[in-house]
């Protein structure tokens, strides 16, 4: 996962928009176009030509069906104290002190907690960063060494208090956040920029209140370019972010690529905490 790979197709600033210049029962991930590096790497991995799907935007299609063993194993694999201290301490500095945290009561895998940050004259939206996922290095054609963490982002009057009484209905995004933190384990696979998980196969709505069916994996578009990565001694993080999609715009992504789909967020400079709201423009039409 390079950041120079990750940055592509996107500009930074405070107030975002994304520009020109720039687990259910089987799941399907699509992965972007393969660079130079990485497909060494594939060769390296031997993965039978037979088993791959390509979309016609170059996307290799993997579908997802048994969870590994890891998923269920109990007592669950966790981050230490400092690594804790060390993500919180990242999260503070490039995004804003996290509000406490939300603690997982039973885990099975891995240990996931969620840092709730609110909004701040910076960056004036809700974000949500997973704290665990990290804990074990996810698969990436063979090698184990890449560790991830996720967020997701919020318009600034989502209803998060579970005491307001449309909080349960608009859970989603953060049940989501948690689901493919554990995708990788679940699936011993990899998430990275450029990845789309649709909600099964054929995709259905993330939840009863919206029409999206499916996630995009980006690098952070809401905050500075320096959250993307934490780098300490035998412990390096990328920080990704998870944009949801309708069916048509999961269809651009796999029919023209990224770039494609990128280029139609820009042409309606959509704000990054209008991402999540179901009632936003669906750009794939």
């Amino acid at each position: 996962m390079s950041k120079k790979a990750s940055r592509k197709g996107v500009s930074r600033g405070a107030k975002k928009k994304i520009d020109s210049k720039g687990p259910a029962k089987s799941r399907r991930t699509a992965t972007k176009k393969s660079s130079p590096k990485s497909s060494a790497a594939t060769q390296n991995a031997k993965r039978s030509d037979a088993s791959k799907q390509v979309s016609a935007g170059g996307s290799e299609l993997i579908r997802h069906n048994e969870p590994s063993a890891a998923a269920t194993a109990f007592p669950p694999q966790m981050l230490t104290t400092q690594q804790m201290s060390l993500i919180e301490g990242h999260v503070a500095q490039y995004v804003g002190k996290p509000n406490g945290v939300v603690h997982e009561i039973i885990s099975f895998g891995i240990h996931l907690d969620v840092l709730p940050v609110e909004p701040s004259e910076t960056f004036p939206y809700k974000t949500f960063v997973t704290m665990g996922m990290s804990a074990v290095p996810m698969n990436v054609n063979g090698l184990r060494k890449a560790r991830a963490e996720l967020c997701v982002v919020l318009p600034p009057d989502w209803p998060t208090d579970e005491k307001l009484p449309d909080a349960k209905e608009k859970h989603w995004p953060i049940a989501w956040l948690k689901n493919l933190a554990r995708m990788p384990l679940y699936y011993d696979t990899y998430l990275d920029t450029g990845h789309t998980v649709p909600n099964g196969d054929p995709a259905e709505p993330l939840a009863p209140d919206c029409k999206f069916t499916g996630w995009l994996v980006m690098s952070p578009l809401s905050v500075v370019d320096e959250f993307f990565e934490l780098k300490a001694p035998r412990f390096k993080v990328n920080f990704f972010q998870i944009v949801p999609l309708y069916k048509e715009e999961l269809n651009i992504k796999l029919d023209e690529g990224l770039e494609a789909l990128l280029l139609r967020f820009a042409a309606v400079r959509m704000e990054v905490e209008q991402m999540c709201d179901p009632d936003r423009i669906n750009v794939g039409l």
